[in-house]
C-alpha cells in the first residue's frame, strides 16, 4: 500500500461501520405511585393569559401537576412600576382571587416571601435579561432542591 493510502487509511479509521445498539430497558414512575408534593415558589408571574409563568401557575392550581403545590408568586413588574400599566388590573384581578381561593402568598420580592420551612423548587420564569439576576437571588434566599434532593450548585 502507497503511503498515501496507509496515511489516509489510519486517519479514516475511527469511521466504522456503525453496528446496532442492544434495546435498552427503561421504567418509568407515574405521579400516581408518588404521594408526597413540593412546595413551589413561582418567581416571575407575567400577565394573566399571557405570561409563562403565569401558565405554569394555572397548570398547578388545576392539578395539572400532582406533586408541586403552588404555595407563593413572586411578581416584581405587575406588584411594583408596572401596576398601573397594561395588565396590571388583570394581574390584580386574577391574584385576589388565588390569594382568596388558594392561599397563595404574593409578594414583589423574595425577600417578602414567608419561609415556610419546608423545601421549596423555584421555578422561575422571569423575563431573559433578569432570570440570572433572580437565580442568585434565589440561590441566596433559598435552597433549590432536584430531583435527587440535593442543593443545586452556582457555578
Amino acid at each position: 500500500m502507497s503511503p498515501l493510502f496507509s496515511s489516509l487509511a489510519r486517519n479514516l479509521a475511527f469511521l466504522r461501520p456503525l453496528t446496532p445498539r442492544s434495546p435498552v430497558l427503561r421504567t418509568y414512575t407515574t405521579t400516581s405511585s408518588i404521594s408526597a408534593s413540593a412546595d413551589v415558589l413561582l418567581v416571575g408571574c407575567g400577565a394573566p393569559d399571557k405570561g409563562m409563568g403565569w401558565y405554569h401557575a394555572v397548570q398547578m392550581l388545576d392539578g395539572k401537576c400532582p406533586t408541586a403545590k403552588l404555595t407563593a408568586v413572586v411578581e416584581p413588574w405587575f406588584m411594583g412600576g408596572g401596576k398601573e400599566g397594561p395588565g396590571g388590573q388583570e394581574f390584580s384581578d386574577w391574584r385576589s382571587t388565588v390569594e382568596s381561593e388558594e392561599g397563595v402568598k404574593f409578594a414583589p420580592s423574595l425577600e417578602e416571601v414567608p419561609k415556610s420551612g419546608k423545601p421549596t423548587m423555584a421555578l422561575i420564569s422571569g423575563r431573559t435579561a433578569d432570570n440570572p439576576r433572580l437565580l442568585t437571588e434565589c440561590i441566596g434566599e433559598r435552597v433549590l432542591w432536584s430531583e435527587a434532593n440535593r442543593p443545586y450548585r452556582h457555578y
